[in-house]
């Protein structure tokens, strides 16, 4: 009891400026399928499932959601071996861990490339449902592919390098 005085939480502004100082250049995207919680050991690890939409993805780099928090990747997987790097179009499961928060399995199923196809095709089906069945199945399928990719942008995550910091001395 005593002790928690001593604890102290850092203000999330705070947070995000040191988080911000971690970051270099912007390596690519990355798109989410699936969220899986495990449990390894002890403690519950966070896994992504999904594919690079562009660039690579190696360990220790960061992933930075749409609403700009970031995951540090932990480790990468590609068919349940230990891999260093994803290159694209590479299914991978990613394990991650947040920087500045605690990231839960439903925090970044909104993420998920399958809700957004589930999401565009209910949009277009309700769009094209006055049209006889056959007609209407062929235009919902070419909307969602038109839509798909400017959603992708939208959801995917950005891959960020972490900061090199020069080891030259201060004159």
């Amino acid at each position: 009891m005593v002790f928690k005085i001593f604890r102290r939480k850092k203000p999330e502004k705070e947070e995000e400026v040191e988080a911000a100082k971690l970051l270099g250049e912007v390596k690519g995207k990355f798109t989410v399928e699936e969220v899986f919680q495990l449990k390894l050991g002890f403690h519950y690890v966070l896994v992504l499932a999904g594919r690079m939409l562009r660039g690579e993805l190696a360990v220790d780099d960061f992933l930075k959601l749409p609403d700009g928090r970031l995951l540090k990747v932990e480790r990468i997987e590609r068919k349940n071996r230990k891999v260093e790097r994803a290159v694209v179009n590479e299914p991978v499961g990613v394990i991650v861990k947040g920087v500045g928060w605690k990231p839960g399995r439903k925090d970044l199923e909104k993420y998920r490339v399958f809700e957004t196809i589930k999401k565009l095709r209910r949009e277009a089906e309700k769009k094209y449902s006055h049209m006889p069945k056959e007609l209407a199945k062929k235009l919902v399928e070419k909307e969602v592919r038109d839509k798909l990719r400017e959603e992708l942008e939208k959801i995917s995550l950005e891959i960020y390098a972490p900061k090199q910091y020069s080891s030259q001395p201060i004159a």
